[in-house]
């Protein structure tokens, strides 16, 4: 059995220009995930507007899975000098 997180993050709004001008680098850098599915995009949380994503990673056991958020993290504020807010955060079993 697979062990999965699904997350959902922001930074502020200027940060998906960042993303976007480093496109290259930022889809290099997920690619080299196991199992990862993405979404980045301009939305609106507590009525501002962000830079919001949607994660979905799978790996074979928890602490794996648990240690490819962490550099996910680490990525995303390394890229754009902003440490990403989690606003969801969910843990799944996946057979």
């Amino acid at each position: 059995m697979k062990k999965g997180i699904k997350a959902n993050l922001y930074l502020p709004k200027d940060c998906l220009e960042i993303l976007n001008n480093k496109r290259d680098e930022v889809i290099d850098f997920f690619d080299n995930f196991i199992n990862l599915q993405y979404d980045i995009y301009l939305g609106e949380y507590q009525e501002i507007e962000v830079c919001a994503m949607e994660f979905i990673m799978v790996n074979k056991t928890a602490s794996l899975v648990n240690e490819d958020y962490r550099r996910l993290k680490w990525f995303l504020k390394d890229i754009t000098n902003k440490q990403p807010k989690q606003i969801l955060m969910i843990k799944f079993d996946k057979f």
